[in-house]
């Protein structure tokens, strides 16, 4: 009796593994599709590529820098562009290694999608300086210093020795502390006494009302913009300003750089504190505020 049939039965083994390999690949297609759609709607992976995609065009270039933007809006002259990265450089006493791209936004919407960020002028990422319509809204003059203060972030993720293939949190929130980070860059920029940001007079006043609680505290946990806390991060920005200021009169600019080198290679920043300048971050805020307190302020 000719059984030749038999080998067409399905093997139930062979079905089953075909089976249980088909339902986890549609399944990662099906989530890797996903992923294409949302990184080309946040641009996070895509923009840095394929700026034209999002219809930003590049509009100037030069050695130093790059511009793109969708309707040929920079603000600023060519000039104007390069002393503000000429100064940056000065104030950290080195040059940036590679051009800057400064990326201008024809939407708020785009902006907040892309940066991640709501209701801010600007913001720094790995492939650039982002700029909302909002930041070119302001006058030149305070366009200018926002801008540098931007640039400072650019200068110190390369400090930090930042590549773009590693999370954006190991170097805002391990590597750097906040009052450092956006100390420096209003230093930088020179924004205090503009849009709200208070100066060493409104701070000595904010300071004898009691509001602000635990100076140490809010200086030293403060890791996030909060776009709902505007009067908090001005305040914030200026006496985390006003702090790095008192760093460098006391012990001089080539201790706070070291004092950047040596977060490179370290995640405490309090304890690398300590090492660089012989006293504990919370005893030098301490008389800080108490010499805040003591100024004759006019």
């Amino acid at each position: 009796m000719y059984r030749g049939h038999e080998n067409l039965k399905p093997d139930k083994k062979h079905f089953f593994l075909k089976k249980r390999f088909l339902i986890p690949t549609s399944i990662l297609i099906t989530v890797s599709s996903l992923f294409a759609v949302l990184c080309l709607y946040s641009g996070y992976f895509f923009l840095p590529a394929f700026p034209n995609i999002y219809g930003l065009n590049k509009t100037l270039s030069s050695s130093s820098y790059s511009i793109y933007s969708s309707n040929e809006v920079t603000k600023l002259s060519q000039e104007d562009i390069k002393k503000l990265i000429v100064e940056t450089e000065s104030f950290y006493g080195t040059n940036f290694q590679a051009p800057i791209r400064f990326i201008f936004f024809s939407s708020e919407k785009m902006f907040e999608r892309i940066s991640g960020i709501k209701k801010a002028r600007m913001a720094t990422r790995i492939d650039g300086i982002y700029i909302s319509p909002r930041g070119v809204g302001v006058t030149e003059e305070d366009f200018k210093k926002f801008l540098k203060h931007e640039l400072s972030h650019k200068m110190l993720m390369q400090i930090m020795d930042y590549q773009p293939n590693k999370m954006q949190a190991i170097y805002y929130y391990f590597k750097l502390p906040t009052w450092l980070n956006e100390g420096l860059a209003t230093l930088n920029g020179q924004h205090i006494g503009i849009e709200g940001y208070p100066n060493m007079h409104d701070i000595k006043i904010i300071l004898s009302k009691n509001q602000i609680k635990n100076p140490y505290l809010f200086l030293k946990n403060r890791t996030t913009y909060k776009p709902e806390e505007f009067t908090k991060n001005k305040v914030f920005y200026s006496l985390s300003s006003f702090f790095v200021n008192s760093l460098i009169e006391n012990f001089g600019k080539n201790r706070l750089n070291l004092y950047l080198l040596s977060l490179s290679s370290s995640t405490d920043w309090e304890i690398e504190f300590e090492k660089n300048f012989n006293i504990s971050f919370q005893d030098y805020v301490q008389l800080f505020i108490a010499n805040i307190s003591k100024a004759n302020l006019k």
